[in-house]
């Protein structure tokens, strides 16, 4: 599994890691290199591949400056896409292990990243696990209240008021 690693997906990844371990299915987690899931992960029966070059102490810095405001939330996503996969794709050493694990299925999250990642591996499945619409921000933005971006569509926040 490889997604995005900051603030709540990061959780979403780990939680839908966790159930699929829960069923039986070895399963690997991309994480950051000092990230703090890791231990709870193997104590749940998930596998961790770390990125050596992906500092959790810059992701961290990351999600700071999205919460005070510091930096706008769609700069800092892509400024996180980018040092995730920068940090993938440097490392060849990596690249040789994912690409020798021959993985059956990537799940995925939203950002371009994956795809990049998806397309190297070429797994025989790739799913996207969180998906991002441009629907939650505008709503944010028109001050209709939050909406996580795993919220798949606008009818569904307007049909269920979710």
């Amino acid at each position: 599994m490889y997604g995005f690693m900051v603030t709540s997906h990061l959780k979403v990844f780990q939680s839908v890691a966790v159930r699929l371990a829960q069923e039986g299915y070895n399963i690997s987690l991309l994480v950051s290199n000092g990230s703090r899931i890791v231990p709870e992960c193997h104590a749940l029966g998930v596998n961790t591949i770390t990125i050596p070059r992906l500092q959790q102490s810059k992701i961290d810095e990351f999600a700071l400056k999205m919460k005070t405001n510091e930096m706008d939330d769609n700069e800092a996503v892509y400024e996180i896409s980018i040092m995730q996969i920068s940090s993938i794709f440097n490392d060849q050493a990596l690249l040789d292990h994912l690409k020798d694990s021959a993985f059956d299925m990537l799940l995925m999250g939203f950002s371009i990243d994956s795809l990049f990642l998806a397309n190297y591996l070429k797994p025989p499945i790739h799913v996207k696990v969180v998906d991002l619409q441009p629907e939650p921000l505008i709503f944010f933005n028109c001050h209709n209240g939050p909406v996580h971006t795993s919220q798949q569509t606008a009818f569904r926040h307007f049909i269920f008021g979710i």
